[in-house]
């Protein structure tokens, strides 16, 4: 009972000092003449050493004596050094968690420990190291097994069935709340050791039951807990590690079965914590299935994959497997390869995440795009659809965009695109929670790339180009002169007077912009200036404008989808594009006398009774003035307009055959006494 009682406290020093065995054990063969080549640092002389048995090493920076084993445990964090060599009175120190070798000066406690069975624990206090170097004499140092103040209960039982003859085991029981799935696990379990640790004991040779007593820097008690916990089995001697997890313990008694127990050894390496990555697709389900994570977007699942080819099929596999777990991810790509029969990553670096696969998008929280990722695909439908999920993206190689690739991600809140050169049409569309962005001033912008980013709020430039932010970041601009974006614009707004132009799709989305002030140095308003979007179900609310007397041009869809009543176009304005205020309820419009051409669409949706269409208008397009036939009594044409064919401009049809036929195309006013009348009569 005594040995036992002297075992089961070294069986708690080996479950801190396993490691050093192993870790220490590729360096047990260093030469006289290598450890010189150290300067002669960390060599520990142990004279009238025993020989026959493997020995471990600890300095602690604690010089009392130790008479209690909770005091040995509670000084475990303070060890300092650590060494192993079998039988040899000149063992090489390591400083603990590093491969430098020992150099620290000072007055240290050494502990020697021996890993073969029977085991011994020696200790001597205040030896003084100079530069890691100390002699002791083992004949010297005090045995361990002289300090016992603990008493062992005999209840607790762990029945070892097929116990292996001549094996001793020392036995630990962990607190650890899913099945042991890979070695990475292992290891970080031991790192937690003293907290995770609830019951030890020793097996010694086919002894069964084995007595369990429960761990803490309290108390040492019969272990009598009831749940699921990982046992882990280590042969003295070997340092074989075996494992049996999710074990039933009723009242601190369990039961297992020896040849049914796993080999650490065998496990395979796989992401747990802070683990390798995964390499192989196989063990992809597996390692999300015996997860505790993933089940709510803020305690995603680190998924790191490295070295697979990212073939069509292989890309396929990784996004069932995370169907399959129904488990959030945070899925990093950064080491897998492209695949030479295409798919997710091409050989040319581009990245095509197939936009109509749709199993298991929506539970990617973030994602780190491979090293090889030159380029993000544009696609009919938008690259990244179906993540609706994504709140990050990180590719540090990608230097293109393609239209479209994260439009409507309405959770995307970081990017990060260290190497972008050019992004796409509409790349960041409705990404309404992105509010910050960094690009290198020279990028290549497409028209709209942040259509509806209602809270993009920052532009941050690197690098020389034309781009420059105005506003604190707010604001986009192009060589002080022309306003490029402005997403999160809302309330009223005053544009400054070195603004020039109004770049296409500057305020496209801002469906909280009220008001807008344009001042007169304004020539240009670009396509979709102003708009909304029917596809997208985003309307605009401007319900008045006023458009500078210098401006010149006004781009296809400038102001379209919103609630413009009454306009007018000051005579500079020479070019009005297609649908520029398409579906605007405008109940009165002045058109400028500059106007050539008055293209499709350009005022459809509008309300008007009465129509001045000035002299200088040759031709109007399809559509134009729909539905304004049911409401128009009152139009005035101008010399040698040409009103095509009836139907085509959704004038009046009665209107349109007076002009061109009764009346021969003769400027003046036409009237008619109600919308319901059918008779047009020129004054």
């Amino acid at each position: 009972m005594k040995q036992r009682l002297f075992l089961f406290k070294i069986l708690i020093l080996l479950i801190i000092f396993n490691i050093i065995f192993i870790a220490c054990d590729n360096e047990n063969g260093l030469s006289n003449n290598e450890k010189n080549n150290n300067g002669i640092k960390g060599v520990l002389a142990v004279n009238n050493l025993p020989s026959g048995a493997n020995y471990a090493v600890g300095v602690y920076n604690h010089s009392e004596v130790i008479n209690d084993l909770m005091e040995w445990t509670s000084i475990a964090s303070q060890i300092i050094a650590v060494g192993a060599d079998k039988a040899s009175n000149s063992i090489t120190l390591y400083t603990a968690n590093t491969s430098n070798v020992f150099d620290q000066s000072g007055v240290f406690m050494v502990a020697l420990f021996t890993s073969d069975f029977p085991i011994s624990v020696f200790y001597k206090t205040g030896v003084n190291f100079n530069n890691g170097n100390a002699e002791i004499d083992y004949n010297t140092m005090v045995d361990f097994s002289g300090n016992n103040p603990c008493e062992v209960n005999s209840s607790g039982k762990l029945i070892i069935n097929n116990f292996p003859l001549e094996t001793s085991l020392a036995i630990t029981v962990y607190d650890y709340d899913k099945e042991v799935i890979c070695l990475m696990d292992i290891t970080s379990l031991q790192a937690e050791t003293l907290t995770k640790t609830l019951a030890t004991s020793l097996g010694l040779a086919a002894s069964s039951p084995v007595n369990l007593q429960s761990f803490s820097t309290a108390s040492i008690n019969t272990f009598n807990k009831t749940g699921i916990y990982l046992v882990l089995l280590t042969k003295l001697g070997t340092l074989e590690v075996f494992y049996a997890d999710m074990v039933s313990f009723n009242n601190g008694n369990a039961e297992l079965d020896f040849d049914m127990l796993g080999l650490i050894s065998d496990l395979p390496l796989m992401p747990g914590g802070t683990g390798e990555p995964i390499s192989n697709i196989d063990y992809i389900s597996d390692y999300l299935a015996k997860q505790k994570g993933g089940t709510e977007p803020d305690r995603a699942i680190n998924l790191v994959i490295e070295s697979i080819p990212l073939s069509a099929d292989n890309w396929s596999a990784i996004l069932d497997a995370i169907n399959t777990a129904d488990k959030f991810v945070n899925l990093d790509l950064f080491g897998c390869t492209a695949s030479d029969n295409g798919g997710c990553l091409n050989t040319d670096g581009t990245f095509d995440p197939l936009s109509t696969v749709q199993t298991g998008k929506n539970k990617i929280i973030s994602i780190i795009l491979p090293y090889a990722a030159a380029a993000i695909i544009q696609s009919y439908f938008p690259a990244f659809q179906y993540f609706n999920n994504l709140r990050s993206v990180n590719a540090v190689n990608v230097s293109d965009i393609g239209g479209g690739a994260f439009a409507g991600l309405g959770n995307l809140s970081s990017v990060n695109f260290p190497n972008i050169a050019a992004i796409g049409s509409e790349a960041f569309a409705r990404c309404v929670n992105l509010s910050s962005i960094t690009i290198p001033a020279s990028i290549l912008l497409a028209d709209n790339p942040f259509y509806g980013c209602v809270s993009l709020s920052s532009f941050i430039l690197t690098d020389i180009g034309d781009l420059s932010a105005m506003e604190g970041g707010k604001i986009l601009v192009r060589n002080n002169t022309e306003l490029v974006a402005y997403p999160s614009a809302k309330g009223n707004i005053t544009i400054t007077n070195v603004i020039i132009k109004i770049g296409n799709s500057a305020f496209a989305g801002c469906s909280g912009l009220i008001n807008i002030i344009m001042p007169n140095s304004i020539e240009i308003i670009g396509d979709n200036a102003f708009s909304g979007n029917m596809s997208y179900g985003v309307e605009m609310n401007l319900t008045v404008i006023e458009i500078p007397n210098n401006v010149i041009s006004i781009g296809s869809g400038a102001f379209a989808r919103n609630k413009i009543i009454s306009l007018v176009i000051p005579n500079n304005v020479a070019f009005l594009g297609s649908s520029a205020f398409w579906d605007n309820p405008l109940t009165s419009l002045t058109i400028s006398n500059q106007i050539t051409e008055i293209n499709n669409h350009t005022f459809y949706g509008c309300k008007l009774t009465s129509l001045i269409i000035p002299n200088n208008v040759k031709s109007i397009g399809y559509w134009a003035f729909y539905p304004s036939f049911e409401t128009l009594v009152d139009i005035t044409i101008g010399e040698n307009v040409s009103l095509g064919t009836t139907y085509e401009t959704s004038l009046p049809n009665e209107f349109v055959d007076a002009y061109n036929t009764t009346y021969e195309k003769t400027a003046g006013t036409y009237t008619r006494s109600n919308i319901s009348s059918t008779i047009w009569i020129k004054k």
